[in-house]
């Protein structure tokens, strides 16, 4: 870094709105392509995006993929995907504060509750709330699937270039999927009119002929 960019750097520090920081690094980078942009999509699921340095050695070329990547593209995105990292991550905690009445029997003693098939006759009111919160919860962990995370990657891409005066598509360089990353990609290329340039799969290519459920 020259005196101009730490200058930057610290300027950058000391806005304490991520919106008007996004927009300094945009202004910036100014970045009319992606074809110099690689974005990692992490495994898990449940997992955030490594920490460069503490969780992803740059040090230098081959210490890591990252490294590596960094010999080839002159940005890596690193997204923490819906529901990890600091894109709220889903907890039970999380659950309990969103959608209390899932856990509405926690309290009682496991000796008094029926049997599963015997729980909407044994305790009707209870039941009642436990279905609706069910069927809220499950809408809301829907928005967490893999077609929602390749999306926010294509979001992601839109917000950190400058704006276009053309319809021309600006796909991504690369892509790297690891593990469920890998399932992200494969949704990636199946439903993104503009994928990726080159996409990596390390372990995370999904069952083609065999249900998820039999190979996990």
């Amino acid at each position: 870094l020259d005196d101009t960019d730490r200058q930057w750097w610290q300027s950058l520090q000391s806005m304490n709105d991520a919106t008007q920081r996004a927009a300094a690094y945009v202004e910036k980078a100014g970045l009319t392509s992606a074809n110099e942009m690689m974005i990692y999509l992490q495994g898990g699921p449940g997992f955030g995006a490594p920490t460069p340095i503490v969780g992803l050695g740059l040090s230098s070329a081959g210490s890591s993929w990252a490294s590596k990547a960094l010999t080839l593209y002159s940005r890596i995105v690193l997204m923490d995907q819906r529901g990890t990292g600091r894109s709220v991550p889903i907890t039970k905690q999380r659950l309990e504060q969103d959608f209390p009445d899932l856990f509405v029997l926690d309290d009682k003693d496991s000796s008094e509750l029926p049997a599963l098939n015997e729980f909407p006759e044994s305790f009707p009111e209870e039941h009642a709330k436990v279905q609706e919160a069910l069927k809220d919860a499950t809408e809301y962990m829907a928005q967490f699937r893999a077609d929602s995370i390749v999306r926010d990657a294509e979001d992601i891409k839109d917000t950190l270039l400058l704006p276009s005066s053309t319809d021309q598509p600006r796909p991504y360089g690369c892509a790297l999927g690891q593990s469920f990353g890998g399932f992200c990609m494969m949704t990636y290329l199946s439903q993104i009119a503009h994928p990726p340039r080159i996409c990596l799969l390390t372990g995370g290519i999904a069952p083609m002929l065999t249900p998820v459920y039999d190979v996990y």
